[in-house]
């Protein structure tokens, strides 16, 4: 069982998950996710999943809060971030750099992209495979455009699933879908990866 922990804009609700929050210090997002951490912690998950990261500084909040072994008893995670193009995460660092500092933190089991366009995905993927061997998870959205303003998505989603070949041979092990996927498109992704 996976435990899903969002990122500090979800808290904020105000898609900044998408773009990132420049003027909050480390430090602070460090104090935000210890307590919730703990918190899921005390259920024992299987992992845990840190998901819709927008930007380096939020990684790193979460690495020093999985690295102290009281806070998170030992319970891998990893960490998926929210993506803005092919090579950077929503707040401008090129996912090559969350990637290594990923590499290097041993509680962090996995990374991941997800809450990113689908085309954004497999140059995001072989990016993140020049410096990593650590499990890559891809579960991105449908491929519409949201607007934060008006809370609302635009534009036509692309054939999700035709995807799932491409992001499988540049290196990705796990494979789903978030934001406005259905059920229905993760069972063609199935049948997809298991024929």
């Amino acid at each position: 069982m996976a435990a899903s922990v969002g990122p500090y804009g979800a808290f904020l609700a105000d898609g900044s998950e998408y773009r990132g929050y420049p003027d909050v210090q480390t430090e602070y997002l460090e104090v935000f996710h210890i307590p919730r951490l703990a918190l899921f912690c005390e259920e024992n998950p299987d992992i845990l999943s840190f998901e819709t990261i927008p930007s380096y500084d939020e990684a790193i909040a979460i690495a020093r809060a999985m690295s102290d072994p009281y806070t998170s008893r030992g319970i891998p995670g990893w960490i998926a971030f929210s993506c803005k193009d092919e090579h950077h995460v929503s707040s401008g660092e090129t996912i090559i750099k969350c990637a290594e500092m990923i590499d290097k933190v041993r509680p962090i089991t996995g990374i991941g992209i997800n809450c990113t366009k689908p085309e954004y995905v497999e140059s995001l993927i072989k990016d993140i495979r020049t410096v990593t061997d650590k499990p890559i998870a891809v579960y991105p959205n449908l491929g519409e455009s949201y607007d934060s303003e008006t809370k609302t998505w635009y534009g036509d989603p692309a054939s999700f699933v035709d995807y799932v070949d491409v992001w499988r041979n540049a290196g990705a092990e796990i494979i789903g879908g978030c934001c406005r996927t259905t059920p229905e498109i993760i069972g063609d992704i199935a049948k997809k990866i298991h024929k």
